[in-house]
Parts: C-alpha cells; structure tokens; sequence
C-alpha cells in the first residue's frame, strides 16, 4: 500500500471511527424501559476492529514516514 493510499484509508477509518463512537452513545441513553435503537455490544465490537486497523495502520504510516 502506498502513502497516499495509507493516508486515504487512514482518513477514512477516522471517519468510521467517529461515526461508531455517535452511535455507541446514542444506543447509551435510552429511555428506561425502551430498548435501544442499536445493539451497543455489536457496535463496541466494530469500534475496537475499526481501532485496531487505524492503530496498525497509523504505525505503517509513521515507519514509512521515518525511512
């Protein structure tokens, strides 16, 4: 993968990162007695791959970077 591409992807999965976060908390305040309108559980679990690949992807980034 180039840089350039790295970068898109980078922006990208920032994007999507932010987005799940939203959602994370509006699925938090629910009326009690109402489920809420996502399964925050499912949505946590898409946030932490989403970090995974932004974490790995930023160090290729940054090793790119230094060389």
């Amino acid at each position: 993968m180039k840089v350039g591409e790295a970068l898109t992807r980078r922006s990208q999965l920032q994007k999507r990162f932010g987005e799940l976060r939203e959602r994370i908390m509006g699925s938090a305040f629910a009326q009690e007695g109402e489920a809420p309108p996502e399964d925050a559980t499912a949505l946590l679990a898409e946030l932490e791959a989403v970090g995974a690949e932004l974490e790995r992807l930023i160090a290729a980034i940054n090793k790119a970077n230094l060389t």
